[in-house]
C-alpha cells in the first residue's frame, strides 16, 4: 500500500513539474528598444499626432515615416527633456516642433506590426531646431 501511495505521489509530482516547465517556457519576451533617434517631419497639433522618421542609427529601425499618438504620452508626463543634471523636465506636446530631434522608447513588437500608429513608451527631446 505504501509503495502504491509513493508511486502516485511521484507521478503527480512529475505531472506538476511538466505543467510548470511548459507554462514558463511559453512566456514571450518583451524587448523595448531604448533611445531610437528620430526626426519630427510633421506635427498635427489638433489631434496631437507626430509624424517621425528614423535618424542616424535610428534609421535602421524606423525606415519609413511613422505616426505617434501623443495624447496619452502628454497626459502621463512621458514627453521629457533631460537637463544637465540628468533630471527630466516634463514637456507639453506644443513644445515639440517640426524637425526637432527626439529619442523614443518603443516595443520591438510595435515595429513588426503594421498599425497606423506606433505605441511609444516615452519621448525624449534631444535638440530643438
Amino acid at each position: 500500500m505504501k509503495k502504491i501511495m509513493i508511486f502516485v505521489m511521484i507521478f503527480v509530482l512529475i505531472i506538476f513539474l511538466l505543467i510548470y516547465f511548459f507554462h514558463t517556457t511559453k512566456k514571450e519576451k518583451n524587448v523595448v528598444l531604448l533611445g531610437v533617434e528620430c526626426d519630427i517631419t510633421d506635427i498635427n497639433t489638433s489631434d496631437k499626432i507626430l509624424t517621425i522618421i528614423g535618424a542616424e542609427g535610428g534609421r535602421e529601425i524606423i525606415q519609413q515615416e511613422s505616426k505617434i499618438d501623443c495624447k496619452n504620452l502628454e497626459k502621463d508626463g512621458k514627453i521629457v527633456k533631460f537637463n544637465s543634471s540628468n533630471e527630466p523636465n516634463i514637456l507639453k506636446f506644443d513644445d515639440l516642433k517640426q524637425s526637432d530631434r527626439i529619442k523614443i522608447n518603443i516595443d520591438e513588437k510595435q515595429l513588426q506590426n503594421n498599425n497606423e500608429f506606433l505605441k511609444v513608451k516615452q519621448i525624449e527631446l534631444l535638440s530643438k531646431n
